[in-house]
């Protein structure tokens, strides 16, 4: 007879200071004999001491069982190995394993204990990280792993003494010697059996990052193989420099941001505002949109105990754009209003007062298109409502076909292309002090929208698309100087139909040169150099955070021009040449090369455009011509949209060589009623 589990007891609403779950004790036997235990329903808040697994569950079906008060359950392969290796061959091991101790068939017990799966990882004296059983090479990984994380121990207390963080605080040399000193006796392989550690399921799995952010401890073990879990991912960013050989780095990138984000996170001495956080949910939804989850809707509720806004709801409506132009520090009222919400957390008042919107409360009797519709308008409407999450957009297919509405990113596949960083541009704003930016409609701070799949918002025109080039494709970012002008020459080639020349005498419709304003949109203007710069600065590194800080020090609107007048210089080089590239010694070569840098950040998967008006872009791989330019208030980048009778289609974010639309001209006049393009009211399907 198969177990039934025994219901947990129903929580009080005027009591929610009972985490109730079910706790494994799992029977100590001998390695061959089979699985048995006994499950207890506990209180988080009481529980005795235990430890948690984090692992994946796997694809394959189950095969065997474990006997739960004497009754077969049936459990995956990995479970099964897990259980077996951390079984005790004398006395019971308390575990929390989620396959077990969540009743996975009851949809609002999973949504229930969901919302506070958090706390069993913060609670739990250990976690242990079971990344699957050893195959050759995997002590050597360990063996790696352990000496590269005592130079990270050395790099960060030397970077300390020096009041910065990591190895980018001192010389590259030093560090890169101190690596080579600590794999130095290891086989050449060590390299790649580490990189294959990096490449298990474990790492791109969605729950798997909320449940080691939580943990006090965590060890990752594989068979009788363990050490420190934060140790293993603080290897990441190291590995590329020991071998002196950027495209290694470039071999584990995948999710090496991600995993570098929660060690330096889980290793900082500063204080966090929001305690338990590792970034806001946005950041937190691009970073994670490689990890896999069985149930895409995981992809939202997994990051929701680790992200500013699901540990600390009020800042969806406390939250404020922080920027000189616009606004001082966090106000008076900000701070009491979070205090209030940190004291109702902290005394466990009845969840009417715990301000936390419906997207932000796990429900999987919600179908997955509504789930990505309510967070992405969520993320619209919050405080102080700018349009960051529609930059998110990279439609894979025709915008017009699918289930999703054009407007909702979809977090659950891959990226496309890089996404517009936020801090730079201000196309939808206007000088001023506006509790709101966007201009939204139907979307009310509680309750459902009339039309939950149409998002209405106000804006204005600004052109329409023409002609456009072929997706633009770098196919190895590390290429050389001259075959990444080449495919710039020949974007240029497809939209004017002559060779790309310094010297073109063609004028831009502002009365600048055609061939800088072509090189400006491509690289997407100022994006373009401080990326560059950054991956200069942070060379075999993977940069952590918003690089625009640390890197934007001159006038936005002036920066990009000596980066493209070197270029210009460059093309012009190739061209009396006859195909020969820059030296690198060329002092013309950092320049130029900084700038192809970040071309190859921000076009790569996109299109260069021309309007009707004679502007240049860069847009969308899925536009075409007939789409129109627009800009949406509260947006920092303009938008590429489709007209189809009385609605619009949406079709994703778009850079365009003109100051006056990208640094917020044309909307002041508009939102003041100087002049401009008219106000419309899009609805987007």
């Amino acid at each position: 007879m198969a177990y039934i589990y025994q219901p947990l007891p129903q929580q009080r609403e005027w009591d929610r200071r009972k985490y109730f779950t079910r706790m494994l004790l799992l029977e100590g036997a001998a390695d061959e004999e089979p699985l048995r235990g006994y499950l207890k329903i506990i209180d988080l808040e009481q529980a005795p001491r235990y430890e948690a697994l984090s692992y994946t569950w796997g694809a394959d079906n189950a095969q065997n069982c474990i006997r739960i008060q004497g009754c077969p359950m049936p459990i995956k392969p990995n479970l099964e190995m897990a259980l077996r290796h951390l079984r005790l061959r004398d006395q019971a091991r308390r575990l929390w394993v989620d396959a077990l101790c969540i009743n996975q068939g009851d949809l609002d017990e999973r949504a229930l204990q969901v919302q506070y799966m958090v706390k069993v990882y913060k609670y739990a004296a250990r976690v242990i990280v079971w990344i699957g059983l050893k195959v050759p090479g995997v002590e050597e990984a360990f063996l790696a792993a352990k000496e590269l994380a005592e130079a990270q121990e050395c790099i960060n207390r030397e970077a300390n003494t020096l009041g910065g963080t990591g190895p980018a605080s001192f010389d590259l040399d030093v560090v890169r010697a101190l690596l080579e000193s600590a794999v130095e006796g290891l086989p050449d392989t060590w390299f790649d059996n580490l990189r294959m550690v990096f490449e298990r399921p474990y790492f791109k799995r969605c729950w798997c990052v909320q449940e080691v952010v939580a943990s006090q401890w965590a060890i990752v073990k594989c068979e009788e193989l363990e050490m420190s879990f934060l140790d293993l991912i603080s290897t990441i960013t190291l590995m590329g420099l020991a071998r002196h050989d950027l495209s290694m780095a470039e071999k584990i990138q995948n999710n090496a941001t991600l995993w570098y984000r929660i060690y330096q996170r889980k290793t900082s001495q500063e204080k966090q505002e929001v305690e338990g956080s590792i970034g806001d949910f946005l950041t937190l939804l691009d970073e994670t949109r490689t990890q896999e989850a069985t149930d895409i809707r995981d992809r939202v509720w997994s990051l929701l105990g680790i992200c500013d806004e699901g540990i600390r709801p009020s800042l969806a409506t406390t939250q404020v754009l922080e920027t000189p132009r616009r606004f001082g520090p966090v106000n008076l009222a900000r701070k009491v209003f979070n205090r209030m919400q940190d004291h109702i957390a902290l005394y466990n008042t009845p969840p009417s007062r715990d301000f936390r919107p419906e997207a932000l409360v796990p429900n999987y009797r919600k179908d997955p298109v509504s789930v990505f519709c309510d967070l992405t308008r969520f993320l619209l409407r919050k405080s102080p409502r700018i349009l960051d999450a529609l930059n998110h957009v990279q439609h894979h297919q025709d915008p017009e076909l699918g289930e999703y509405p054009s407007w909702v990113p979809k977090w659950f596949e891959p990226r496309r292309s890089m996404v517009f960083p936020r801090g730079i541009y201000l196309s939808g704003f206007c000088d001023g002090h506006f509790r709101y930016f966007a201009k939204l409609h139907d979307s009310p701070l509680t309750g459902q929208s009339q039309q939950p799949r149409v998002l209405s918002l106000d804006g204005y025109r600004c052109d329409v698309v023409q002609a456009m080039s072929d997706e633009v494709d770098f196919q190895h970012q590390l290429e050389g100087l001259d075959l990444a002008l080449a495919v710039i020459s020949k974007v240029w080639l497809q939209l004017f139909g002559r060779p790309l020349s310094s010297h073109d005498a063609a004028q831009y419709f502002d009365g600048t040169s055609l061939t800088r304003a072509f090189l400006l949109a491509m690289g997407a203007g100022t994006l373009a150099s401080i990326s560059g710069m950054a991956a200069n600065q942070q060379i075999g590194l993977h940069v952590v955070g918003d690089p625009i800080a640390a890197t934007l020090k001159e006038d936005p609107k002036t920066l990009p021009y000596k980066h493209i007048d070197a270029l210009m210089k460059a093309v012009e080089h190739v061209h009396q040449t006859q195909g020969q590239s820059l030296a690198p010694d060329d002092e013309r070569y950092m320049p130029a090369s900084i700038y192809l840098a970040g071309i190859r950040v921000f076009a790569t998967a996109r299109r260069v455009f021309v309007t009707k008006g004679g502007r240049l872009g860069l847009g969308p791989k899925m536009m075409q011509p007939g789409d129109e330019v627009v800009v949406l208030f509260g947006g920092r980048l303009p938008f590429v949209v489709r007209p189809k009778g009385d609605h619009h289609v949406f079709v994703g974010s778009c850079y365009v060589a003109d100051d006056q639309i990208m640094w917020g001209a044309v909307t002041e006049m508009v939102i003041n009623n100087r002049g401009g393009p008219p106000r419309f009211t899009f609805e987007l399907r």
